[in-house]
């Protein structure tokens, strides 16, 4: 079941939260996001990326177009793109960046080589200057082919593109989106690398956790996802839980005509958001969520419902209904 019928409630679904939410650190908030945000942008006849293990390259060697189309269905992790995705009300997104020497500009990738990040943060950029109480988070986590000068050119382009918009970091100040909104900003960028230390534009990566199970079994990951719920998070910043599987290279070759979609993600997510549906926010609870393919079982919807949801587990609606 998909969620474009609530389209028009969930695009500024931050906007309708209750005053008690408004007032919330943002890392206690529930905030849907998206794995690899840009994945959509990959296509089995770009290159294939710096970032893919051995296995990949040894597939694309020996199979040439044929390799490349299987390589294409495993590193697809999302249908819509950046812009539908922000409509449909995600708000944190998944940024793998490389430097292309082939084409001289910074790319999206999973597997294989995607767009431009220029073009894609324009996207991001048009739908902030439309919905001006929304708030993005973008972390960039993982660069490829990136000497400093390449960080410091990325930090350049990002600034250019987006800074005026950029709610600078500062560890003494807890950020809620009433705080947020009063500067009349929108996002919070966070670069998980070295060279913006000092730099207060950006959010350093220990801003940021991310509890990552690295199994293809459903069965496992839940299992680690329920454990780290039940111990707390136990963290001052934001945490990324997510709900998502990997696939491994037995995995790939055994179903080899089949895709990461249909044959693991398809079943993880009710499973999934099932999972997630009993839970609560705060301080040691769900903060920003991932999944691949977030059209799914009604993943964003039932994520932001949990902001409405006291610590009781009673809903509260402070004169908002939930945008759902």
């Amino acid at each position: 079941m998909t969620e474009f019928s609530m389209d028009y409630k969930l695009t500024d679904w931050m906007s309708h939260l209750p005053a008690s939410c408004v007032q919330t650190p943002l890392d206690q908030l529930a905030i849907p996001g998206s794995h690899d945000t840009f994945s959509y942008t990959v296509s089995p006849s770009g290159d294939v990326g710096p970032d893919g293990p051995s296995y990949i390259k040894t597939l694309v060697r020996l199979f040439g177009t044929v390799g490349k189309n299987v390589l294409y269905h495993w590193s697809v992790t999302q249908s819509l793109n950046v812009s539908q995705q922000l409509q449909h009300g995600i708000r944190y997104l998944d940024c793998r960046v490389c430097w292309s020497s082939k084409t001289n500009d910074f790319r999206f990738l999973h597997g294989l080589i995607g767009a431009t990040v220029s073009a894609c943060l324009d996207e991001v950029n048009v739908f902030l200057e439309k919905h001006p109480k929304e708030v993005v988070i973008l972390d960039f986590n993982h660069f490829y082919s990136m000497s400093n000068t390449d960080h410091v050119n990325l930090l350049t382009l990002l600034t250019d593109k987006l800074g005026s918009k950029m709610y600078p970091y500062n560890e003494k100040v807890t950020v809620t989106l009433e705080k947020i909104w009063e500067r009349n900003l929108q996002i919070i960028c966070i670069y998980q690398n070295d060279i913006v230390k000092g730099n207060q534009t950006f959010w350093p990566g220990a801003t940021i956790r991310s509890l990552w199970a690295n199994t293809p079994n459903i069965d496992v990951l839940m299992s680690v996802l329920e454990k780290k719920y039940m111990s707390g998070r136990h963290n001052n910043g934001f945490y990324s839980w997510q709900g998502v599987v990997t696939p491994s290279t037995c995995t790939v070759f055994c179903n080899i005509c089949s895709s990461l979609k249909d044959l693991l993600d398809t079943k993880l997510a009710p499973v999934f958001v099932s999972w997630l549906r009993n839970k609560k926010t705060g301080i040691n609870g769900i903060n920003v969520c991932t999944m691949d393919f977030v059209e799914e079982a009604n993943y964003i919807s039932n994520v932001i419902q949990l902001n409405y949801k006291s610590s009781q587990g009673v809903i509260c609606y402070r004169g908002n209904q939930p945008p759902i």
